[in-house]
């Protein structure tokens, strides 16, 4: 069963209440989830999933060419003179310190994805773990907030059982 859409009080598709998360950019309500201008609603949102980005391509590119240069380096070595090979390896240092400084400081990206209204979009990106991870949560906890909205709606009498039950059981 999938949550249904809820009725708002103004009819505008305002979020009733309860702010998950409002950062620069991007909020999560009950309802909504809004990165920038674009918005999604949360009910309609499905196999929510985290996908790492690709690595920056330059870090890319000096880790190969510093990989080659290592092969080149070890292929050669008894044709080069001792200042050729002294050469070579600094060259294959620096190439390799590079690829390291790209890694360290461009992480890899945090991507949300999920199927919405029959397609698979990206949601958010970020570099930032922790934001990401704020994100990520927030929305998770507007899907429960939903489904427990609506699963009240579909079924009062279950809700106020259950509610009975959990008050008797503390």
């Amino acid at each position: 069963m999938h949550p249904t859409r809820r009725a708002t009080p103004s009819g505008h598709g305002t979020p009733l209440a309860g702010e998950h998360l409002n950062l620069p950019g991007v909020r999560v309500t009950d309802r909504w989830f809004v990165v920038g201008q674009r918005r999604f609603d949360v009910t309609e949102l499905h196999n929510l999933r985290t996908v790492r980005g690709p690595h920056h391509p330059m870090a890319l590119r000096a880790g190969a060419c510093a990989a080659g240069g290592i092969a080149l380096t070890g292929l050669f070595a008894r044709e080069l003179q001792p200042g050729g090979v002294l050469g070579a390896i600094v060259a294959v240092v620096i190439l390799a310190g590079v690829a390291v400084g790209f890694f360290l400081r461009r992480p890899r990206a945090y991507e949300l994805w999920a199927d919405y209204r029959g397609l698979t979009i990206q949601l958010y990106y970020c570099d930032d773990e922790r934001r990401y991870g704020a994100v990520s949560r927030a929305i998770i906890r507007a899907r429960e907030s939903a489904w427990r909205v609506d699963s009240d709606v579909a079924f009062p009498s279950a809700a106020s059982s259950m509610q009975a039950w959990y008050t008797q059981a503390a």
